[in-house]
């Protein structure tokens, strides 16, 4: 599971995003996933990604929390290991939609902040 977080350049995913993303969207949405059905006894990871970077204080706080639970794992990519990762990707409507639409937009452009 996936949660983007889109930003203009010189934006960070600030340390309360990080929170609330660690502390009440993963756990609600693997609550909702392993409420019975198909996707109960299964193992999940949730990433938070971002075009941008994340605050230094948000990235601290994460290397403070633990990355496996019972059941899921969690992970996060900033822009330049999001680039990386897809410039790896087998799938090419993944890279084509990231690079136009974040890491080669019309904004980066005008900002010189590409990734």
């Amino acid at each position: 599971m996936i949660e983007c977080k889109a930003k203009n350049a010189n934006a960070r995913v600030s340390e309360a995003d990080i929170r609330k993303w660690y502390g009440d969207r993963v756990p609600l949405i693997y609550s909702i996933l392993t409420n019975g059905g198909t996707y109960k006894g299964k193992p999940f990871r949730f990433e938070l990604w971002s075009n941008g970077e994340f605050s230094a204080s948000g990235l601290k706080w994460l290397a403070e929390q633990p990355l496996v639970m019972i059941g899921y794992s969690v992970g996060w990519r900033d822009g330049k290991a999001l680039k990386q990762y897809a410039d790896k990707a087998k799938n090419t409507s993944l890279w084509t939609m990231l690079n136009d639409y974040y890491f080669h937009s019309p904004l980066s452009r005008i900002t010189g902040n590409r990734v």
